[in-house]
């Protein structure tokens, strides 16, 4: 991996740990913040190319080295957005509470009841929730800290992350 390619990945993973810390300090996320403790929450992690979209109630958070982010609240009724992308370089709101995100070296995390879409070059996403994920493209992925599993070329894999 080259040395550029590893300091984006360092400098988005401080990012994304800065927007979680600073999420949690407010009094009002702190309460909607699902503990990776959760009893009916699992974990996934996945890197590479292609996309992964998620339907989840919990955390989830994540980059794209150059591509696009879909996101949608599915909790709108509790007054919060419960998700933030960063460095974009255009934004669209398509209707229906989607919004869409395009450009390089993007962040994004989430939290309550949601749905991410992440597609494009060197993505790489985790999660502590419950819910569905489809995965395709070429990469790695771990659910619940299992043994590594290659992204389908073809046909989308679907998960559900469970306790």
């Amino acid at each position: 991996m080259p040395i550029m390619r590893i300091v984006t990945r360092v400098r988005n993973t401080l990012i994304l740990t800065a927007i979680v810390l600073a999420t949690a300090a407010a009094p009002a996320a702190a309460v909607v913040l699902h503990p990776a403790s959760c009893s009916s929450c699992g974990s996934l992690t996945a890197s590479g190319d292609g996309w992964v979209g998620q339907t989840m109630t919990g955390t989830g958070w994540g980059s794209v080295d150059s591509g696009t982010i879909w996101v949608k609240d599915l909790s709108p009724s509790d007054g919060s957005r419960d998700w933030k992308v960063s460095n974009s370089s255009s934004h669209a709101y398509l209707g229906n509470g989607v919004h869409r995100y395009k450009g390089s070296n993007m962040t994004f995390v989430a939290w309550t009841h949601w749905w991410v879409k992440v597609s494009g070059s060197d993505v790489a996403v985790s999660t502590v929730a419950a819910g569905s994920a489809y995965i395709q493209g070429v990469g790695q992925y771990h659910v619940n800290g299992g043994a590594a599993k290659s992204w389908p070329k073809s046909t989308p894999v679907h998960i559900t992350l469970r306790g």
